[in-house]
């Protein structure tokens, strides 16, 4: 017979809503109020600062699809995919390292077949997950030397040339039948980052400099570098 399947979303407000424009009834502004902003990773820009008023309920609602898929006993979570270009500045070589979470939503241990395709990589694994258990299957050039790519086509930021992106399709079969399917597209490309460089201020002052009380010069030095594309943040104090 026809089956109706009804999905319930629960939305749930923040911990600590905090008063970004008015104060509360110790008369402290959220600001103040010690550790309450940190219940947000995006805090910055949405709990309110000196710069913008918030809002209550910030960050809280449905950001994402919500869907119901149909799937076996073996489940296949959100796959993480990392790329590296261990020869630069040479790009002739990539490498792809592919990580894929499995649940076993039955009452006892599956065996499951994980593949997972791109372009012409077909790798894949055998793994046994317990019941009721996660397991996160990963694959890895050491493991799978065809995820080491030849002349791979690269994903660039705009101007600096296509930003090609890669299907990745996996699958989770459980005997002979695929129990669930996920896809995800994604860019060969490395970025890198220095950080945790020493920083002279001149005239030295205590820190951290109050923009108030004046002004120094900061420095900092870094071996030169051969880079097709170069983002300098200012992380640090100023």
């Amino acid at each position: 017979g026809h089956a109706e399947h009804v999905v319930a979303v629960q939305v749930t407000p923040m911990p600590h809503p905090g008063t970004p424009g008015d104060k509360g009834t110790d008369g402290r502004t959220f600001l103040q109020s010690a550790h309450h902003y940190l219940d947000a990773p995006t805090y910055l820009a949405v709990s309110g600062w000196d710069w913008m008023p918030a809002v209550r309920d910030r960050v809280t609602g449905i950001w994402n699809h919500v869907r119901l898929r149909s799937t076996g006993a073996a489940v296949l979570g959100d796959p993480y995919v990392k790329t590296t270009l261990p020869d630069l500045p040479g790009t002739g070589t990539a490498e792809v390292t592919i990580a894929v979470p499995v649940r076993n939503a039955a009452a006892t241990a599956t065996t499951v077949t994980v593949r997972a395709e791109f372009d012409k990589v077909k790798v894949e694994t055998t793994v046994t997950v317990p019941a009721g258990g996660n397991t996160t299957v990963e694959f890895t050039p050491e493991r799978f030397p065809a995820l080491r790519l030849r002349n791979p086509r690269l994903w660039w930021p705009n101007g600096y040339g296509e930003p090609h992106l890669y299907d990745l399709k996996l699958t989770a079969t459980v005997g002979r039948k695929v129990s669930d399917r996920r896809g995800v597209r994604f860019g060969v490309r490395e970025f890198g980052y220095d950080w945790h460089q020493p920083i002279q201020i001149s005239p030295a002052a205590t820190p951290p400099l109050d923009f108030v009380d004046g002004a120094a010069t900061q420095t900092v030095t870094f071996d030169r570098q051969h880079a097709r594309h170069v983002r300098i943040q200012a992380g640090r104090r100023a």
